[in-house]
């Protein structure tokens, strides 16, 4: 797993992926998870680079818009979310809450999202996790023509 972990972000992105299934399969307060995972973090897994900034960033925009997230997800998916692999679905929701909040450019959350998704996913879940992403992508590019997603103020989960 050293030569696929061998970037600052890409060790946050694939926390952030970590910690939202922790979450939606145990759903405590997002700040617990964090908590948790950085004391985790710290004792086991010290040795690998992590930018802890975008890592709070991704989780917690994913995690306070939840419901958009979830449903520019659904649009796109021909299977109910329910019926996700969770990992899956982590996957999905860290890039698209990248790709929507423009955190990180679409280009770069995608192939991001299919690396994690061929290293931690089922065999060919890379190609579901490239084609949702793909079209959420497009959807937001003929988007931004008309308007800018911006950040729920209300948040959807409270952090």
């Amino acid at each position: 797993m050293s030569s696929f972990v061998n970037s600052k972000r890409r060790v946050a992105r694939l926390a952030a992926v970590q910690s939202l299934y922790s979450w939606a399969l145990n759903p405590l307060p997002p700040q617990d998870v964090v908590y948790q995972f950085v004391a985790f973090h710290a004792e086991s897994q010290s040795d690998l680079p992590i930018d802890l900034d975008y890592y709070r960033q991704l989780f917690f925009h994913t995690v306070s818009n939840i419901k958009y997230v979830d449903s520019k997800i659904a649009q796109f998916s021909s299977r109910d979310l329910n019926n996700l692999d969770p990992i899956v679905l982590a996957i999905l929701r860290i890039a698209t809450c990248e790709i929507v909040t423009k955190i990180s450019i679409a280009p770069v959350a995608i192939n991001e999202a299919v690396e994690i998704a061929k290293a931690i996913a089922g065999t060919g879940s890379y190609a579901f996790v490239n084609s949702i992403l793909d079209k959420v992508k497009l959807a937001e590019d003929d988007a931004s023509k008309s308007e800018n997603f911006e950040p729920n103020d209300d948040n959807d989960v409270n952090i």
